[in-house]
């Protein structure tokens, strides 16, 4: 968050404890960041944070960006082209796709009329807006795509951040020892409650992020863009699976950078800035 918000945050946060949680203490490892009181900035800016920061956010940054991008640059191109152009791009410049962010990218480039929209079940319209407005709702500056891209991947990291520190076996420490986390997250937020409650990360052979389950109303299987993406992404994904991962260690940073860097100059002169 901007600098300036940050005090505010942690004495909130300190009385939330002193008042539902009154016995607990700091973890042994509890880390408290500087932070400038006096700052002006009113947003964050995704290329200067820490190389950590940015490989955690730059998945999904890079990918929010690229579905902003794509409406802007290609407006001739059907919806499933793209779909099929968001899919290849994101393999091409991260050598990563993530299923969450595959099955959003659906949504942004869904282009239904009102009529059409008006014949889905209840919980599809309340998805299609939860996720319009939380992650693809379309921008009209470079900056306001940027401050979206960035609120949205610090959702989805958020989202999948418990089952990802689950997946790695990070302990917590205490002064009687380590114990294993089972991770529990909890918002207020109803939009990204009924996103995740339909779109999540489900356990596969001993890992909680290495498949993902979503929900698929028989009405959206008989609209041919959905058999379309649908039929699409299982079969890069299936093959990709097939063909095995290999590390990104050395290159994921890298990777996201030159992406973000990418995105922005063809947002800038899309958009004429």
């Amino acid at each position: 968050m901007p600098e300036n918000r940050v005090a505010k945050a942690k004495r909130a946060y300190e009385n939330f404890c002193a008042t539902f949680w009154p016995s607990h203490r700091d973890d042994v490892e509890a880390s408290h960041r500087e932070f400038d009181e006096a700052s002006t900035d009113r947003w964050v800016e995704f290329t200067e944070l820490g190389d950590g920061a940015r490989c955690t956010y730059g998945l999904a940054y890079v990918a929010l960006l690229q579905m902003q991008n794509i409406r802007r640059t290609y407006p001739s191109l059907s919806p499933e082209e793209k779909f099929e152009a968001y899919l290849h791009s994101m393999a091409g410049m991260l050598d990563l796709v993530s299923a969450f962010e595959l099955e959003i990218a659906k949504y942004a480039f869904w282009d239904a009329s009102h009529v059409e929209i008006d014949r889905l079940p209840g919980r599809v319209r309340r998805r299609r807006a939860d996720i319009k407005e939380n992650f693809t709702k379309q921008q009209s500056t470079v900056s306001k795509c940027k401050r979206a891209a960035f609120n949205g991947a610090m959702d989805l990291y958020w989202l999948s951040g418990a089952n990802l520190l689950e997946d790695l076996g990070v302990p917590i420490k205490t002064d009687v020892g380590e114990f294993a986390l089972d991770n529990w997250v909890g918002t207020n937020d109803l939009k990204l409650y009924r996103i995740c409650r339909d779109l999540h990360s489900t356990p596969h052979e001993g890992s909680k992020t290495m498949r993902f389950a979503c929900s698929r109303e028989s009405a959206l299987g008989t609209l041919r863009y959905w058999r379309n993406v649908d039929r699409m992404s299982k079969n890069v994904m299936l093959y990709r699976n097939a063909s095995g991962y290999r590390s990104l260690d050395s290159t994921l940073l890298s990777n996201v950078d030159a992406a973000v860097k990418h995105l922005e100059r063809e947002l800038r002169k899309v958009l004429n800035e």
